[in-house]
C-alpha cells in the first residue's frame, strides 16, 4: 500500500483525530504500548502509546505504531 493511500485509510478509519506527519522509526521494545487488533483494512494490529491531555479530560493524544517488518514501525502522532 502506498503511504498517500495509507494516510487516507487512516484518517477515514480514525476520523475524530487530528494527525502530524508519520515517520518510519525502529522500535527494540514494545513494552508500555498497546497492541489492538481493531485497525485499518491491509494491517494486522496496530501499537498505541496514549496520554490524556490537560486539562481536557476527554481529549488524548499519542502515537500509532503500524508495522512495517521486523521492529520497523510507521509512527503516526496523533491528538483527539
Amino acid at each position: 500500500m502506498e503511504l498517500v493511500q495509507f494516510i487516507k485509510r487512516v484518517r477515514e478509519y480514525y476520523d475524530d483525530c487530528y494527525f502530524e506527519f508519520p515517520r518510519i522509526v525502529e522500535l527494540k521494545d514494545e513494552r508500555g504500548l498497546e497492541k489492538q487488533e481493531d485497525t485499518i483494512h491491509g494491517m494486522p494490529y496496530v501499537l498505541v502509546e496514549q496520554w490524556s491531555s490537560y486539562p481536557c479530560e476527554d481529549c488524548y493524544s499519542g502515537n500509532f505504531y503500524f508495522p512495517l517488518k521486523k521492529r520497523k514501525y510507521i509512527k503516526l502522532p496523533y491528538s483527539c
